[in-house]
C-alpha cells in the first residue's frame, strides 16, 4: 500500500512540474522570448519530450521512496543513485550540467553494469544481485533504471550540449562523496567500491591509502577521458543562466 501511495505521489508531482514548465515556455513564447538551442545561442528549442519528462518525474521519487524504506538514507551515497536523480533533474528542467556531470562520471561504469546484466552477472559481477532471488523481485526491477539511464543520458546531451564545467564539478562531487561514504557504510557494504575494488574490501593495502588512490585514479582515468569524448561528440558550452 505504501508503494502505490508513493507511486501516485511521485506521479502527481511529476505532472505538476510538466505542467509548469509547458507554462513556463508558454509564457515565454507569448513575451517573445527564445528558447535555449543545444549550441547555447536562441533560436530552434532544446526540447525534452514530455512523455520523458512524467516518466522521470514520477520514477524517480518512487524509486527513492522505496530505496530509503529498504536500505536506508546511505543507500543514497551510491554515485549512480545520484546520477539518477541528477539526470532527473537535467530531463525535466533542460539543464546541460545536470546531464553532463553523471554522463562524466558513471557513464562508462552504467554500461558496464549493462554488460554484465546481459551475461547475467557472470561478467563483472556488477548486476549479479539482479538474478539473486533472496532479493525481492520488486527491489530487483527497480535497478533496472541502470538500463534506462545511458540511453537517456546520450539523449539528454544531443539535445542540450556539454557543459564543459561537468568534469570539475563532478570530480568535486565525487571527492565529497567518497570520504563520506568511508565514514558514514560498512567496509562489508563496499559502497562506491571505497573499501576495495569490487564486490568485497581490499586488504593489502591500508584502508584510507586505497581511498586516496581511487579519489586520485577516477577523475584522471576516467572523468577526463569521458569529458574529452563528451566534448568532441556533443560540442562544449557553459549552460546560459544558472544550471
Amino acid at each position: 500500500m505504501r508503494h502505490k501511495r508513493i507511486l501516485v505521489c511521485g506521479a502527481l508531482l511529476a505532472i505538476g512540474i510538466a505542467a509548469l514548465g509547458f507554462r513556463r515556455r508558454q509564457r515565454d513564447a507569448v513575451g517573445g522570448a527564445k528558447p535555449e538551442t543545444a549550441s547555447g545561442h536562441t533560436g530552434r528549442p532544446a526540447r525534452i519530450p514530455l512523455w520523458l519528462k512524467i516518466a522521470y518525474g514520477a520514477a524517480t521519487p518512487t524509486i527513492a521512496g522505496i530505496y530509503w524504506r529498504h536500505y536506508g538514507p546511505k543507500n543514497f551515497l551510491w554515485l549512480s543513485d545520484i546520477a539518477l536523480a541528477s539526470t532527473a533533474v537535467a530531463v525535466i528542467t533542460e539543464k546541460r550540467l545536470p546531464a553532463s556531470m553523471p554522463a562524466v562520471g558513471v557513464l562508462l561504469l552504467e554500461l558496464a553494469w549493462n554488460l554484465d546484466f546481459v551475461s547475467r552477472g557472470k561478467a563483472l559481477g556488477l548486476a549479479a544481485y539482479m538474478f539473486d532471488r533472496k532479493i525481492p523481485a520488486a527491489l530487483r526491477l527497480l535497478s533496472l533504471f541502470h538500463v534506462a539511464l545511458p540511453p537517456t543520458l546520450l539523449y539528454a546531451l544531443s539535445r542540450l550540449g556539454y557543459d564543459r564545467r561537468a568534469f570539475a564539478y563532478q570530480t568535486g562531487l565525487v571527492w565529497t562523496v567518497l570520504p563520506l561514504t568511508y565514514a558514514l557504510t560498512k567496509p562489508e557494504q563496499n559502497v562506491n567500491w571505497v573499501f576495495g575494488p569490487g564486490r568485497k574490501p581490499q586488504r593489502r593495502i591500508p584502508p584510507l591509502l586505497y581511498l586516496l588512490a581511487e579519489m586520485a585514479v577516477l577523475p584522471v582515468l576516467v572523468f577526463l577521458p569521458m569529458h574529452v569524448i563528451l566534448e568532441r561528440v556533443f560540442g562544449s558550452s557553459e549552460a546560459d543562466g544558472p544550471a
